[in-house]
């Protein structure tokens, strides 16, 4: 009988165990204390690390002259996955075994839908895909085309990180073909898709081209979402046309049990509502945020402001104010007393 000593490249611990040759025959009455030798060696061993690939290499396990030898070498790999945690997210990144963690990154991020190109969504999550140079085109095409000769099929996810960056790199003509392909591969109709080229022609002021591929996508079966008649309102809003902004603002705020107001968009209509002195326009925001649960201050006071630049005078604000649980600032009453020497606006009374 004979035994050997197994250490390890990476620690000073060792374990003794016996090795019992074919060859040799031991006496019957060794057997049991061989036996329990050899369990208790087994038991104390450690576990042996994994031999999986690592971001371009492996771990390969050897014996050599008693020893196990644990070593990594290089591995042919088509792409790796490199995983880690920023800022309280997973961010999965998809590498050439040349390439840096943060050449390309698959980030799920939580922005919101539309910040890609326009103005902010309401909690519809969203996965970009991030480049550390936007201008370096050849790394997301070479990403893309390792992805196909490795995976037959693609999520919506995967067909939206590739429409994000195409738009990104202003190759709309790219992204309509990957669109296109997105709409005979899914059956999902889901509206986020649809909304990256929507957001590119509204972003670029392309409003007939938006139109008609709305009108696209509704015959396909797609359903527009809150975010989808935002990208308008933005767009129409760009445009100066106020009733489609109010047409559109309406079928968004249809889409939603609840609205998640935004300021930023109620300040930036009532701004050019403001400057045309559209009182009726007013009114019918001010109907319209009051249904959607969302009334302050500053809308009434941008309401007056209406009024004001019009010359004309609203009725009963104090009541409505009340109605709604609105209190006055200063500037309400310096606003009723401007208008107050106007004649009245006939509108008010129709629209409250």
């Amino acid at each position: 009988m004979c035994s050997e000593v197994l250490g390890f490249e990476s620690g000073g611990s060792h374990v003794t165990m016996d090795i019992l040759p074919h060859e040799v025959s031991e006496p019957e009455s060794n057997l049991l204390d061989i036996n329990e030798k050899r369990r208790l060696a087994k038991e104390s061993r450690p576990p042996l690390p994994p031999a999986m690939p690592w971001r371009g290499k492996r771990i390969v396990l050897d014996r050599y002259d008693g020893r196990l030898i644990m070593s990594q070498v290089p591995t042919k790999l088509p792409f790796t996955l490199h995983a880690s945690r920023v800022d309280g997210r997973l961010r999965l990144s998809c590498m050439h075994p040349s390439d840096s963690v943060d050449e390309l990154k698959v980030a799920s991020n939580g922005k919101k839908d539309v910040e890609d190109h326009a103005k902010g969504n309401h909690g519809e999550k969203n996965v970009d895909v991030q480049s550390t140079s936007l201008s370096d085109r050849g790394n997301l095409d070479r990403v893309w085309r390792k992805m196909r000769e490795t995976f037959r099929k693609f999520s919506d996810t995967e067909y939206k990180c590739m429409l994000t960056s195409l738009t990104r790199f202003g190759d709309i003509a790219e992204a309509e073909s990957f669109y296109s392909e997105w709409e005979s591969a899914s059956g999902t109709r889901d509206s986020r898709i649809p909304n990256t080229i929507l957001a590119f022609y509204i972003k670029n002021g392309m409003m007939e081209k938006a139109e008609g591929f709305l009108d696209h996508i509704v015959q396909k079966g797609v359903k527009p979402s809150y975010s989808t008649w935002e990208l308008f309102v933005w767009g129409y809003l760009s445009d100066g046309r106020m009733d489609k902004v109010l047409e559109c603002l309406k079928k968004a705020l249809s889409c939603l049990e609840k609205w998640d107001p935004n300021p930023q968009l109620a300040t930036a209509i009532y701004s050019q509502i403001e400057e045309k002195g559209d009182i009726e326009a007013a009114e019918k925001l001010l109907v319209m945020f009051r249904e959607a649960g969302y009334v302050t201050t500053e809308i009434y006071n941008s309401v007056l402001r209406t009024y004001a630049k019009a010359e004309l005078m609203p009725l009963i604000v104090d009541e409505r104010m009340d109605q709604d649980k609105v209190s006055m600032d200063d500037e309400t009453r310096s606003l009723l007393r401007l208008t107050s020497k106007y004649p009245i606006g006939e509108v008010s009374t129709l629209m409250s």
